[in-house]
């Protein structure tokens, strides 16, 4: 169900610089409210998955270790973080559309490291892939600052990697019994195709569930971990865990901070607000759309239902005089046009032959 939410207050308008944290809490939603409430209090964590959270949380300038944790676990190898990176593509041409990134991050091997976080399941996120790792390879084959393009070669370009945490399933993996999906690139000849960036899909609604019926894949335990208090660092039953765990101390405790940070709650606060009136707005765009769309094919059927019916009943005529071609059948009932199909069911109530 769409959360309820009052109208958008006067002079105020969906931007990037929100309105103050009391003036927010004066007209969100009750659900919202009664949310930050408990944060207030302490009684509750700032959702780690949310934009403001997540990008604070795992900001390589700050925790490198972070990041080179997560990206350990789910690629098996270490990595040298040396900070952030970029998130913005160059736009190569002005007609590029410009795409951001969530977490980029520089690694000491000259490759990148991309962190996306995706909190509601969307059907196009492969075609989003798609475009995103083509930014990080156009990002390998650009030149640094004091480098000459004659000193760059495909063979120098490195390895890279794209990791897209998804809060909930898209249809496309719902299926599936795995929560962790590597791509792969294969001709259709079976020849595997080395990726220049190294693409990982994890469904954290899936991971999560597992973990809680104890049927997580033991391999992936110390991730899942991770996964769970991405997913929802609030959950009682991952609490104690997450307690023995140095680096989710860490993490709570700056979570905690931040729900006492004025700046930082009024951020989150609009950005759920904003999420919110968005929603609402889509489901009555949806429920609409079905209202009129079930009112369009009611008209349509009945247009059609009129076609069909003067055909048929000029066939019926016809048939008296003679067996009715095909082609002259076919004809008749492709006819879309109301009018002609009237005036032909007169003629043929007056013919003598299909003459």
């Amino acid at each position: 169900m769409p959360m309820k939410h009052e109208p958008t207050p006067p002079d105020s308008k969906m931007s990037k610089v929100p309105l103050s944290y009391e003036a927010l809490m004066q007209f969100v939603p009750s659900e919202l409210k009664e949310e930050f409430e408990q944060i207030e209090r302490g009684t509750r964590l700032p959702d780690l998955y949310r934009d403001v959270t997540f990008k604070r949380i795992f900001d390589a300038d700050m925790h490198p270790e972070r990041a080179a944790t997560l990206f350990r676990l789910i690629f098996g190898q270490e990595a040298d973080i040396l900070s952030s990176a970029k998130s913005e593509n160059s736009r190569s041409t002005i007609y590029t559309k410009k795409t951001i990134l969530d977490l980029m991050f520089s690694l000491r091997s000259g490759g990148y490291f991309n962190l996306e976080m995706q909190a509601a399941a969307q059907d196009f996120l492969l075609r989003r892939t798609e475009v995103y790792t083509s930014d990080m390879i156009l990002m390998l084959y650009t030149t640094r600052r004091g480098e000459s393009k004659q000193e760059l070669d495909f063979a120098d370009m490195k390895q890279s990697y794209f990791v897209l945490l998804m809060k909930e399933s898209p249809e496309v993996f719902r299926d599936h019994p795995a929560f962790l999906h590597r791509r792969q690139s294969m001709t259709d000849t079976g020849i595997p195709i080395p990726d220049l960036v190294s693409v990982v899909y994890i469904e954290l609604d899936k991971c999560r569930k597992q973990w809680e019926e104890g049927l997580c894949p033991p391999e992936y335990a110390e991730l899942a971990l991770w996964l769970c208090a991405i997913s929802d660092i609030n959950s009682p039953r991952l609490r104690p865990t997450l307690m023995e765990n140095p680096i989710m101390l860490s993490i709570m405790k700056e979570l905690a901070d931040m729900g006492k940070d004025r700046e930082e709650m009024s951020q989150m606060l609009f950005d759920k607000y904003e999420e919110a009136v968005r929603y609402s707005y889509l489901q009555q765009a949806i429920r609409s759309g079905r209202k009129e769309g079930r009112e369009i094919g009611l008209e349509q059927g009945r247009e059609i239902g009129f076609r069909q019916g003067k055909a048929d009943s000029i066939l019926l005529l016809l048939s008296d005089l003679a067996p009715i071609p095909s082609s002259l059948s076919e004809r008749i009932r492709a006819e879309s046009d109301e009018a002609l199909l009237t005036a032909w069911v007169k003629l043929a109530a007056k013919a003598e032959s299909l003459k």
